[in-house]
C-alpha cells in the first residue's frame, strides 16, 4: 500500500510537470512581438517624451548651473560641535554675487 501511494504521488507530479511545461510552451507561442510600424511609433513617442522633458528641465538646469557657479564664492561647509552647519563666504568673493532676496538665494 505504501508503495502504491508513492507511485501515485510520483505519477501525479510527473503529470503536473508535463501539463505546466505544455502551458509554458503554448504561452511562448502566443507571445505577440511588435511589428516594424509599432516599433517606429514607440520610437516617436519616446522621442516626444524626451523632447518635452528637455523643454521642462531646461530652466531648472540653467538655475542649477547658476547655483553651481555661485558655489565658488563659498568656503567648504563646517560642522559645529552642536550640529550646526556653517557655510562662510570667501573673503575675496565678489559682493555683487550676494543674493538680494531669499527668492534669488537658496532657501532651506
Amino acid at each position: 500500500m505504501k508503495h502504491l501511494i508513492t507511485l501515485m504521488a510520483a505519477a501525479f507530479l510527473a503529470t503536473a510537470s508535463l501539463h505546466a511545461s505544455a502551458q509554458a510552451e503554448e504561452a511562448e507561442r502566443e507571445t505577440i512581438l511588435p511589428n516594424e510600424e509599432e516599433l517606429q511609433r514607440l520610437g516617436e513617442l519616446a522621442g516626444e517624451m524626451f523632447r518635452r522633458f528637455a523643454e521642462e528641465a531646461e530652466p531648472m538646469a540653467e538655475r542649477l548651473r547658476g547655483l553651481m557657479e555661485d558655489l565658488d564664492a563659498y568656503e567648504a561647509p563646517e560642522i559645529m560641535p552642536n550640529g550646526d552647519i556653517i557655510i562662510r563666504r570667501k573673503p575675496d568673493a565678489d559682493p555683487a554675487e550676494v543674493p538680494e532676496t531669499e527668492e534669488e538665494g537658496i532657501a532651506l
